[in-house]
């Protein structure tokens, strides 16, 4: 049993936010599990509550995952329903965040194939649940303004906009096959891989009269990412409508020119899948094995500066309550920052932010 001590402060914390000094209240700041301190700061001239988890990753006893509602796209769920569920997989969660920008009702047509699914990448513990908008259904200039928030599989933290790849291979084609949506949907002239994250019994949204190619993972093959992923086709429906995964584990459904490659499959013949994300503001752009990842609004800060894209859109400039990831520079650490919209029994009133406020605070 270790005794963990902190040294006081003497001189209080100063911040400048919207050109204004302020003082910063540190109220909390305790060591909640292995690496792990968990901070709570107040800005009583602004008025601001803020808090904020600080993970070594580098600590062997602690991990962290992407959590998925009920573990399939189309649904959500409550944070403390979400720490419930991991506890009784016998796991002990600490903390948690919100992610994501979900597709809600009144998300307008993309509503119709992705109603409660991220506007964005997403990977739990290895497997592929969306990949980031690359050529359609782009939300919000895609690679190029949103952020993902990725845990390789050593642990290491990337923080960023991120760009996604996925191509399906066989000796059968005339080239590789580049994949263009994830558990999304099949527009005109599209290949798009669906897999069990959008549950089995989930209609396909797709053009008419697509080619379907259902495949079962070969013996000792995993889902992975960065790495070759070896199937064997279990079936091929030509020109069908209105499929569900089933029994399979992942389904190739192509329009256009994708048929006249699809077509030429049987059941038996292999297929091989490899994708992968790479860093577009960073000089190493090879390919990061993701273990885990999920992608929100904006990329507002790298290398510690901030950026345009806390100042580019509507929704950056107006006061909400915040959530937030970050890294250091090494990538061992992950922060998690949210900031309160609301009034604490004790504190007091939290006026909310911008992101640039967020940004500053941070």
């Amino acid at each position: 049993m270790a005794i963990i001590c902190f040294s006081s402060i003497s001189a209080p914390r100063k911040v400048v936010l919207n050109d204004k000094e302020y003082e910063v209240d540190t109220i909390m700041r305790r060591q909640v599990g292995p690496g792990i301190i968990h901070t709570r700061v107040r800005v009583p001239g602004y008025p601001l509550n803020a808090y904020v988890l600080e993970m070594d990753m580098t600590n062997a006893y602690n991990r962290v995952e992407t959590t998925q509602a009920y573990n399939t796209l189309g649904r959500t769920e409550l944070l403390a329903n979400a720490y419930n569920r991991h506890k009784e997989q016998g796991k002990k969660p600490i903390a948690g965040c919100n992610g994501s920008f979900w597709c809600v009702t009144g998300s307008g047509e993309p509503k119709n194939w992705m109603l409660g699914s991220p506007f964005g990448g997403e990977v739990v513990n290895d497997t592929l649940y969306l990949n980031t908008n690359t050529s359609a259904d782009t939300w919000n200039g895609g690679p190029a303004r949103a952020s993902s928030t990725i845990i390789d599989t050593d642990k290491r933290v990337h923080v960023g906009p991120h760009q996604w790849f996925g191509y399906v291979k066989s000796s059968k084609f005339d080239a590789d096959q580049e994949i263009i949506q994830v558990n999304k949907r099949v527009d005109t002239g599209q290949l798009t891989l669906f897999n069990h994250a959008i549950g089995r019994n989930h209609t396909f949204y797709t053009v008419a009269d697509c080619h379907y190619v259902y495949l079962k993972l070969k013996p000792g093959e995993r889902w992975t990412t960065a790495s070759d992923i070896k199937f064997e086709v279990a079936e091929v429906k030509l020109n069908a409508n209105n499929q569900v995964l089933g029994d399979y584990d992942a389904c190739l459904v192509g329009d256009g020119n994708y048929k006249a490659q699809l077509e030429r499959l049987a059941a038996g013949d292999e297929v091989t899948l490899n994708h992968y994300w790479i860093a577009l503001q960073e000089d190493d752009q090879s390919p990061i094995k993701v273990e885990n990842m999920l992608e929100g609004n904006a990329w507002i800060m790298l290398h510690g500066e901030i950026t345009y894209r806390a100042t580019d859109e509507v929704y950056n400039t107006q006061t909400y309550s915040k959530c937030a990831y970050g890294n250091n520079k090494e990538g061992n650490k992950l922060f998690m920052l949210v900031i309160d919209m609301s009034s604490h029994p004790e504190y007091g009133r939290s006026a909310g932010c911008n992101t640039t406020v967020m940004a500053n605070l941070f």
